[in-house]
């Protein structure tokens, strides 16, 4: 299967929770020189998360703007705990586009 999306130097790829070291090429596959993995518990939420990466200051601060970054309403994500969804989730943010590509495995 070809990757269509080319990583740029500014996009992560992050594993959450349980995963060997195979789950990289076999969901992320195939690989190239770009590509960057972080990995975190899989009890880690998404204001956490983007505090982690640097893209907010704290994690009031994330839960603050995340729903306009997310197109998402503070409801919703207040009523799930700002928590990561199980399996992919694909983000889009920013000027420059940075593709946030998150996979949590829950075993």
């Amino acid at each position: 299967m070809k990757n269509f999306f080319i990583s740029s130097e500014n996009d992560f790829n992050i594993l959450i929770g349980d995963f060997k070291e195979s789950d990289k090429d076999l969901f992320f596959g195939p690989l190239n020189d770009n590509d960057k993995f972080l990995t975190f518990e899989k009890d880690i939420n998404l204001p956490n998360l983007f505090k982690e990466l640097g893209m907010f200051q704290s994690a009031g601060h994330a839960r603050k703007n995340l729903p306009n970054m997310l197109k998402s309403t503070k409801e919703e994500l207040d009523k799930n705990k700002f928590s990561v969804p199980d399996g992919f989730t694909d983000i889009i943010v920013g000027k420059k586009n940075q593709r946030i590509t998150i996979l949590k495995i829950i075993k």
